[in-house]
């Protein structure tokens, strides 16, 4: 399982990185490209790729953290930790979104 953690987290970083280097926001299926506002798209760009970088951060922190428990209960808490924390992670990337598109 935590090899899985950590190839996800990998490839989340990757992603992030990507889209945030190269603005490519229409990678972003959650972002309607007609409504962004054209100068903040670079801005748009940075704040969803830092979102995708810190998500990856946790799935790697996760894998390493699995690593190091090893009962049931541990691992469960460990997990459903940071379910929530994805959860709380993604509420707030999604309503700061409206900073990025027209009015």
């Amino acid at each position: 399982m935590n090899i899985l953690m950590l190839c996800t987290g990998i490839g989340l970083a990757l992603l992030g990185a990507g889209i945030w280097r190269y603005k490519a926001t229409h990678l972003l299926s959650n972002v309607d490209s007609s409504q962004v506002d054209p100068s903040r798209k670079g801005d748009l760009a940075r704040y969803a790729g830092l979102y995708c970088m810190g998500i990856g951060g946790i799935f790697l922190g996760l894998a390493f953290v699995i690593e190091r428990f090893t009962t049931e209960k541990e691992l469960l808490f460990i997990i459903g930790g940071t379910v929530v924390v994805i959860m709380i992670a993604t509420a707030i990337y999604l309503s700061g979104l409206g900073r990025f598109m027209k009015k």
